[in-house]
């Protein structure tokens, strides 16, 4: 699975505000929202995320990038006891 977190972090700031305008977006956009999982790109931005990445070094699938943002969570255990 394509680590898109650990892709955006690897980028100077620099490189963060050039792959952000290249998707067509900002960089704070994706470090508040997209990669701490609080929002889900809507397809065409996922596409553009997506295609920026092959200029800074990654070639994820569109698939591969898409399931960041779905991977499923951890099932919640409950501390409670039950009767």
């Amino acid at each position: 699975m394509f680590d898109f977190k650990a892709f955006f972090l690897g980028l100077t700031k620099e490189q963060r505000a050039a792959y952000a305008a290249v998707a067509g977006t900002s960089p704070d956009y994706i470090n508040l929202h997209l990669i701490r999982g609080r929002r889900v790109p809507r397809p065409v931005l996922m596409q553009r995320l997506a295609a920026a990445c092959v200029q800074f070094g990654a070639t994820p699938t569109l698939p591969e990038f898409a399931a960041f943002f779905f991977v499923p969570s951890e099932p919640v255990m409950s501390t409670s006891a039950s009767a």
